[in-house]
């Protein structure tokens, strides 16, 4: 309690002093006025003769006077207004809330001016966001574009991979069903052989590797050839028999040919056309017979193979 009035006193003290400082204030503008005044006239009048002095004296202080009550009115009505305004009933706290009022004034001036560079950074903001969400939505769209071209780019690559994949699994099963033909052919061929291949297996499924079979056959072929006296002597017998196999292809065809000419020569007996017989075709064997020269070719090409494989060369 003792704090606020002490407040309050030096409130009521700073009040009174600062009007008293406006009073003097223009008691002092009015005496410069003044003095102004009479300095003009001085300037005006020091030609003409001074009469009547006292009454000028006085019609000056007159106007002085006057024009000081004029002031104060003036400045009481302003007062009066500013306390009107303040809204405060004692005279000592116009001044405190003036200066409070315009304290807050201030502070509303500085609160606006800071409120609108506010805005404007907001604004400036706000179109910055906004431009940056167009280039999202423009960026979010161009890069859905460029997923969708991957992702058909990828599907066309899979499909690719896939197709490649599927010939890939048809060649290797042709690949696989050309290995078991060999695998079951060269198992039939030894099979053939079977009391002088020990080791074959017995069914052609058992067989992991058809080169196991084509080792098998010639390591006996080697040994058959060792048997016969080495591949000079082998390369003999397989001339003579070839030789001999030549010489009964001949004779068949030789007999072939024969048949073939009877067929073509009319029937033995042309008086009796009702008792026509057609001439017997040649069989699917006699038909396939080679002639002399192409058996000679052929034996030639395997005794060059072998040759070739047991590192010796065979001289015509």
């Amino acid at each position: 309690m003792q704090e606020t009035l002490i407040k309050e006193e030096i409130e009521v003290t700073n009040c009174s002093k600062e009007r008293h400082a406006v009073l003097e204030e223009y008691r002092q503008r009015v005496l410069e006025q003044k003095m102004e005044l009479e300095r003009l006239e001085k300037m005006i009048f020091q030609s003409r003769p001074r009469n009547n002095f006292d009454a000028r004296v006085k019609s000056r202080i007159q106007s002085a006077e006057d024009v000081t009550k004029d002031e104060v009115t003036r400045l009481e009505d302003t007062f009066a207004r500013l306390r009107a305004a303040t809204g405060v009933s004692r005279s000592e706290d116009v001044l405190n809330r003036f200066l409070g009022q315009r304290a807050t004034k201030d502070n509303l001036q500085k609160m606006r001016v800071a409120t609108e560079e506010k805005k404007m950074a907001l604004e400036k903001q706000r179109q910055e966001l906004l431009a940056e969400m167009e280039a999202r939505k423009f960026s979010e769209t161009k890069d859905a574009e460029q997923n969708a071209e991957e992702v058909d780019k990828w599907n066309r690559q899979i499909e690719e991979q896939r197709v490649r994949g599927s010939a890939a699994d048809s060649g290797r099963q042709r690949v696989e069903d050309l290995i078991r033909e060999i695998t079951l052919t060269l198992w039939n061929v030894c099979n053939k052989f079977r009391d002088i291949i020990e080791p074959l297996p017995m069914e052609p499924s058992e067989v992991n590797n058809p080169l196991q079979l084509i080792e098998l056959m010639n390591e006996k072929a080697k040994t058959a050839i060792d048997i016969l006296g080495g591949p000079d002597k082998y390369l003999e017998v397989l001339n003579e028999v070839l030789v001999d196999k030549l010489e009964s292809a001949s004779i068949t065809t030789t007999s072939v040919e024969g048949k073939a000419a009877r067929a073509t020569e009319g029937p033995l007996f042309p008086r009796f056309p009702s008792s026509v017989t057609p001439a017997m075709l040649p069989s699917e064997d006699e038909e396939d017979v080679p002639t002399r020269n192409a058996l000679k070719k052929q034996a030639q090409q395997l005794v060059d193979v072998k040759s070739r494989r047991k590192g010796f060369i065979f001289k015509r």
